[in-house]
């Protein structure tokens, strides 16, 4: 929490910091892009950016949206973006909303995905599961790899053997590859 404080406070003064250099520019050719260190590809309206260490978000305009205070941030998907705040031995993953309220805040998990039709799939040690929008575990940390969910079905590997589940966890295809006790789409 102090963290982010302090992050935030150094995003704000950097930010003032553009915003003075922009607008004592005699030349009106200045790009806003030449602020950041990276500029990402816009993604339901908002390009991550970076200066140094931070990352955050802008709008098409170049307007700071969501300040860089993030180690990591992922672009946004099914509304939300993955984002991270780097710790000691840790990741503090967090999801947050286009205005930068966290939406599923101080997730403890390993790895974490971002979301795709309503579902992300996220790490404790070796298991990987799905979380909802709201934070919950929908589909047990059950599996050694989970992919993201497109057209209503993830690949996932489960002792060595992979197969694609639906949404309800059943496997819908490859199932002969799915370990004999595994529930199978009647």
């Amino acid at each position: 929490m102090i963290l982010k404080f302090y992050l935030t406070i150094f995003s704000f003064i950097l930010s003032l910091g553009w915003c003075y250099a922009q607008k004592n520019t005699a030349s009106s050719s200045v790009n806003w892009r030449d602020k950041y260190s990276d500029v990402g590809e816009p993604h339901e309206g908002l390009s991550k950016v970076s200066y140094g260490d931070y990352m955050g978000f802008v709008d098409e305009t170049g307007k700071l949206i969501i300040p860089l205070i993030y180690n990591d941030v992922k672009d946004f998907s099914d509304g939300l973006a993955l984002v991270s705040i780097g710790g000691i031995g840790a990741q503090n993953f967090s999801y947050i909303d286009k205005t930068g309220k966290e939406i599923i805040s101080a997730l403890r998990y390993d790895e974490a995905r971002s979301f795709t039709e309503g579902l992300a799939a996220v790490r404790i040690i070796y298991q990987w599961g799905y979380i909802n929008r709201s934070g919950e575990v929908v589909i047990p940390m059950m599996f050694h790899l989970a992919e993201p969910f497109i057209d209503g079905k993830a690949k996932v590997k489960l002792n060595d053997k992979y197969f694609y589940i639906n949404k309800d966890r059943e496997c819908v295809k490859d199932c002969d590859q799915a370990p004999i006790y595994y529930p199978k789409l009647k």
